[in-house]
């Protein structure tokens, strides 16, 4: 069963968690101290060899050579890199799958309400209906868990236990059921059925139907996700390169890690690679550490990548089966008649309802409450006002030149500054369309004065205005060919079209425009604005 420390850490002590190094069981000892005997052995066997068996000059320097070789190889493993990102997959994946472990008792409750009656077909109902999910339970974890397939080793085996009676068994085993994968999900089936049944029968609602059904396709979900990631693996070829990179390391070592000759190496390859060779260490402590931590790394992947096996820190399957059926029987059962009576409670009608604390617990009571962390912030009060003063109101139809805008600087003690435009821009007088035509050809443009009384009807009561009869080109209708690369063409015919008939016209036009109005504006150009839009 999965060890648990969590009262050891439940306060920060001195030495609090170096405490914890001391535990034997789902250590990290435990699982590298195999690894590491192994490898004093071997260094040892080898540091033998160089020192007793090899007596030659040129022996000794072939073996020097290599184990320089063999040092600076190990620079080149990225090791930090790989076991972190996969560890960190590991562990993801690890809690994902605890996380998805179906527990009965939100769906017992269910059971326990929306299937209401206590005689005999009722509570029928409600314990075959929890028996079969836990069946369902033990029907997959037997082919995810060790410990469960070693408590229920076949199918029968569920039938002596009493999860599954001869009469399910044989329609379990029944050759209409395919059995192209696990057929866990054959019990779920059968419990949809019992609700289905129960709703003909008029015992529940459709409304309740539902519920019910939601709750059992939501179990089934979690039995379902925990299958594929049985099936669905981390990709080999990942867990090999990371097992491959810590083990070349640990053979590696057991050569780059030996002592030689001080001298010898110092004249061969020079001071800075021979100063590690300086002190003669018949057990390499630093060697053992590293790969102590590099193995341990290691090993929490190994022993995290399948939560479902019979590691000290893998999930106990059994006692989560016999508890889940013992709590989802008793739930939908007895449960129903130990509902205990309405009493007052002990603060009936007071305002303030307050509980003592004990000796042990009295300085960890909170006087008041939590209101923020910036409840108490105090503002000066000559920081109340705004930094900046209320700005005019301008007229949407107002110019650049009948207005300036004011701007009062309370927070810098400044006064009225008036802020006017450097340089005034000529404006347009706006355009107003109006679809009185259906040919671009049929443009008119009509400019008026006070000077010019004699100007169509239709602008005497609207002065300096431009209108632009074009109906097919205006805002709402132009440009409406389509999508694509038709609508767009179809546009661009429009467009140089009438950026054609638009000249023209500005060509005829131009000379006794500008001689009667006195404006001095280009209908071309306003025209063309009109068509951009």
């Amino acid at each position: 069963m999965t060890y648990s420390y969590s009262y050891r850490v439940g306060s920060v002590k001195l030495l609090g968690l170096a405490r914890l190094l001391g535990i034997w069981r789902a250590s990290v000892y435990k699982l590298v101290f195999r690894e590491l005997l192994i490898f004093c052995v071997l260094y040892t066997a080898t540091s033998c060899v160089y020192r007793l068996l090899l007596q030659s000059p040129v022996q000794k320097k072939i073996f020097e050579k290599i184990v320089v070789y063999s040092g600076t190889f190990e620079s080149i493993l990225p090791l930090t890199f790989i076991l972190g990102f996969y560890v960190t997959v590991v562990v993801q994946r690890w809690w994902a799958q605890y996380c998805y472990i179906p527990w009965p008792d939100r769906i017992m409750s269910y059971f326990a309400v929306l299937i209401p009656g206590n005689d005999e077909a009722p509570v029928l109902l409600r314990r075959t209906a929890i028996r079969y999910l836990i069946q369902a339970e033990v029907l997959l974890l037997r082919t995810i868990s060790s410990t469960v397939k070693k408590r229920f080793p076949t199918l029968q085996s569920l039938v002596d236990q009493g999860l599954m009676t001869e009469n399910e068994f044989k329609l379990y085993n029944d050759e209409k059921v395919p059995h192209i994968s696990s057929k866990y999900w054959v019990p779920t089936q059968w419990c949809a059925m019992l609700f289905h049944k129960a709703h003909s029968e008029k015992r529940i609602t459709d409304f309740r139907l539902c519920v019910l059904l939601d709750e059992l396709s939501k179990f089934k979900e979690c039995l379902g996700t925990l299958f594929s990631y049985d099936w669905i693996s981390i990709p080999l070829v990942y867990t090999q390169v990371a097992t491959l990179a810590v083990y070349v390391f640990y053979f590696n070592s057991i050569v780059s890690r030996q002592y030689v000759n001080f001298a010898s190496v110092r004249e061969e390859f020079g001071p800075e690679i021979s100063a590690k060779y300086s002190i003669d260490l018949y057990v390499p402590i630093d060697t053992l550490m590293q790969l102590f931590f590099y193995l341990g790394w290691l090993k929490v992947a190994e022993q995290m990548i399948n939560p479902f096996g019979e590691d000290d820190d893998d999930f106990e399957c059994n006692w989560i089966v016999d508890r889940n059926l013992k709590v989802g029987l008793f739930a939908v059962d007895n449960m129903l008649s130990m509902l205990p009576e309405l009493e007052k409670d002990r603060w009936w009608k007071e305002e303030d309802p307050q509980m003592s604390y004990t000796q042990a617990s009295e300085k960890f009571a909170m006087t008041g409450g939590w209101f923020g962390s910036t409840a108490n912030l105090e503002v000066a009060p000559q920081n109340y006002g705004s930094s900046h003063g209320h700005l005019p109101n301008i007229p949407e139809d107002a110019s650049e030149s009948n207005f300036t805008s004011t701007h009062t600087l309370h927070s810098r003690g400044g006064g009225d500054q008036d802020v006017s435009p450097k340089k005034k821009k000529k404006r347009l007088p706006p355009l107003r369309i109006i679809p009185a035509v259906d040919r671009v050809d049929e443009v008119k443009t009509f400019f008026t004065t006070e000077s010019q009384p004699s100007s169509p009807d239709i602008s005497r009561s609207m002065p300096d205005t431009h209108f632009c009869f074009a109906n097919n080109i205006s805002a709402n209708s132009y440009g409406r060919g389509g999508s694509g690369n038709g609508g767009g063409r179809q546009q661009r015919s429009r467009e140089e079209s009438g950026e054609a008939r638009l000249a023209q016209l500005a060509e005829a036009t131009q000379p006794e425009s500008a001689s009667t109005s006195g404006v001095g504006i280009d209908q071309s150009s306003s025209c063309r604005a009109l068509l951009g839009n």
